[in-house]
């Protein structure tokens, strides 16, 4: 009985609930956001957001529609042309980028214009700065190694060095699309896998965040390739591998990338502790020992476990190595407590806050500096009290989800240098000028927003029989990503990592929305038979 009601704690935690929060976080970016003030809020955003609603209900019914259609009359595409189809689609989405890029491009401020320090640390004043940035910031080293490698080979085929790092960051991007594509046609069959592509390369593909060089790009290509590896390598054991290799390099990349490598372990448990159980039945140790190392399931973690192990000492010791060279002091470094006090500050809605940052600095010892934003944390939940931090977690989460831009253009300084000339993409993307118009940014904006709602809207609808392991395991990392970003700092920016998932995510349910209606429409009506 126990171990009934163990396994049904389990469902609900690691399975039901993630469905739910999706569920959730959709009511409140539809119904709520309009009656509550949140962080970095675009209010002709959630104004517009009734205008939109039939736009997103008669896109999110013809995406399913329409692939049928088309692998109908060309069954060819689900079939030999898949695969050229796809790679062929990428190329051409990393050209429309390049020239998107080269008409558009600009370099923005903030943290980017830090680890974009590359060919400059011989130059003192870039060097000190860069130093102090990674004291304080080392969680960005890693970037900034590979932004130099970018850079490197930017400079042999005669690019510049930013404009280097942002075509990093596209066929970052690109790759990524592809790989989730592939790996939805093993989970979830052709159709949905093209539908994907074909959303993901419009809404992913050709967003504004392209221009920006920075983690968000560069990351999402790990999480991307671990869904990849856990659906596309047949072999586990090098699939494991893979996942632990990716998630190493992506946490030493933005530490969220690792969502996906512990929902793999989390919803393996069940499975892992009913080995455990079988092998501690065998009678001598011997027959025990054999049975752990002749088990898949075990030679699947022993992979899985070394890979990453191995992919992080090798991150750190690259990470440490630059900090080295470039004379870094990471005993300035904030800690997570810092990020975990900035998160719950009512003033600043739980986002950025100069004030904490500030804070944090006037502390040079880094215990004493953690003991005081916990300290702070302590007190800030304590003043706030149940309803008032349930009421912070409510607009941290508006702040995250309701912004179908991914929160563009709130970052810093954003438009430090404009070095693109073409005015029409300028216009498109609002390039030049913060805040959109009716000539500057606006229908790109508005046509995210309807895209994002799309997106949640599908996110939202499961089947009653349950979902795949493949889905669980996706469902269960953006659960993680909702959870970390209400909890740290808010910031909505952060989702574009993860943002394939979404996408996907959102396709299959209007995928199953489509043929809930036509079952509804053959039974209870009668009306035609869905093919």
């Amino acid at each position: 009985m126990a171990k009934c009601r163990g396994r049904v704690v389990f469902d609900f935690l690691f399975e039901r609930l993630p469905i739910w929060a999706l569920r959730f976080i959709l009511f409140l970016v539809v119904v709520v956001a309009p009656f509550v003030h949140y962080g970095y809020v675009k209010t002709y955003l959630v104004d517009a957001q009734p205008l939109l609603l039939p736009g997103v209900l008669i896109l999110g019914l013809a995406l399913p529609l329409v692939t049928l259609m088309i692998t109908r009359k060309y069954p060819a595409i689900t079939g030999k042309f898949f695969v050229p189809l796809v790679l062929g689609g990428g190329v051409l989405l990393l050209c429309v980028q390049m020239f998107l890029v080269k008409g558009g491009l600009f370099e923005t401020s903030w943290d980017v214009a830090s680890v974009a320090i590359v060919h400059d640390r011989l130059n003192p004043d870039s060097l000190s700065y860069l130093q102090d940035y990674l004291s304080n910031n080392p969680n960005n080293t890693m970037i900034n190694v590979i932004f130099s490698v970018v850079a490197a080979v930017g400079s042999a085929l005669g690019i510049t060095t930013y404009m280097a790092l942002v075509l990093g960051g596209c066929l970052c991007v690109t790759i990524s699309i592809v790989a989730c594509t592939f790996a939805a046609r093993h989970v979830f069959g052709e159709r949905i896998a093209l539908a994907f592509d074909v959303l993901a390369s419009l809404y992913l593909g050709l967003n504004a965040w392209i221009f920006v060089p920075y983690t968000d790009t560069y990351g999402m290509l790990c999480p991307a390739l671990v869904l990849f590896s856990i659906t596309c390598i047949r072999d586990k054991r090098l699939a494991a591998v893979l996942v632990g290799l990716l998630s190493a390099l992506g946490y030493a990349i933005k530490p969220t990338a690792i969502f996906t490598l512990l929902a793999c372990c989390i919803l393996a448990l069940p499975r892992f502790v009913a080995s455990a159980h079988a092998w501690l039945q065998k009678e001598k140790l011997h027959n025990k020992a054999q049975a752990v190392l002749h088990s898949r399931l075990f030679q699947v973690l022993l992979c899985g476990c070394m890979a990453f192990v191995i992919g992080w000492v090798a991150c750190s010791s690259i990470t440490t190595y630059r900090e080295q060279q470039i004379g870094a002091d990471t005993t300035k470094a904030k800690s997570v407590a810092h990020f975990l006090m900035m998160g719950a500050n009512p003033e600043s809605m739980g986002g950025f806050n100069g004030d904490d940052v500030n804070y944090t600095n006037s502390f040079t010892d880094p215990k004493e500096r953690t003991a005081a934003n916990i300290k702070e944390w302590l007190r800030r939940i304590e003043e706030m009290g149940p309803v008032g931090t349930a009421k912070l977690a409510t607009r941290k989460t508006l702040t995250n989800f309701s912004d179908g831009t991914f929160a563009w253009e709130h970052e810093g300084r954003f438009y430090r240098h404009q070095l693109g000339n073409n005015s029409a993409i300028k216009a498109w993307y609002g390039i030049g000028e913060k805040g959109a118009s009716i000539n500057s940014g606006l229908s790109y904006e508005l046509l995210c927003q309807m895209l994002w709602l799309v997106v949640l809207i599908g996110c939202a609808c499961v089947p009653l029989n349950g979902v795949s392991s493949t889905e669980k395991i996706m469902r269960l990392a953006l659960l993680m990503l909702a959870l970390f970003l209400m909890i740290f700092e808010a910031r909505a920016r952060y989702l574009f990592l993860f943002a394939p998932y979404f996408v996907l995510l959102g396709v299959v349910g209007w995928f199953r929305i489509e043929k809930a209606l036509c079952s509804f429409m053959r039974k209870r009506l009668g009306i035609g038979e869905r093919g």
